[in-house]
């Protein structure tokens, strides 16, 4: 946290009253809207994290595409399997 105190005063031995508090004001400003920057280091790791996560939802994309043509394989199967079951199963004759 910034001594807005310690700086004006220290401010105050080289200007007068007012351009102090007005350089203080300034400077407790500028420093307010620096915590809320992002560091390049910062933002390098937001980079890395980016690209981690747009490679994992290529990995999820082709998996999903995956499971969608094994599903369709299975569907494919199972009719397969209800025609030879009905090729099967006994006629009746009802007389």
């Amino acid at each position: 946290m910034i001594n807005q105190i310690e700086i004006y005063e220290e401010l105050q031995t080289k200007f007068d009253t007012q351009t102090a508090q007005t350089l203080t004001r300034i400077l407790t400003k500028i420093y307010e809207d620096m915590k809320t920057t992002v560091t390049r280091q910062e933002f390098g790791e937001l980079q890395i994290v980016v690209k981690e996560l747009a490679e994992a939802q290529k990995r999820t994309e082709q998996r999903v595409e995956e499971l969608a043509e094994a599903q369709k394989r299975t569907e494919q199967r199972v009719e397969e399997l209800a025609e030879a079951q009905k090729r099967t199963e006994p006629v009746s004759y009802t007389h």
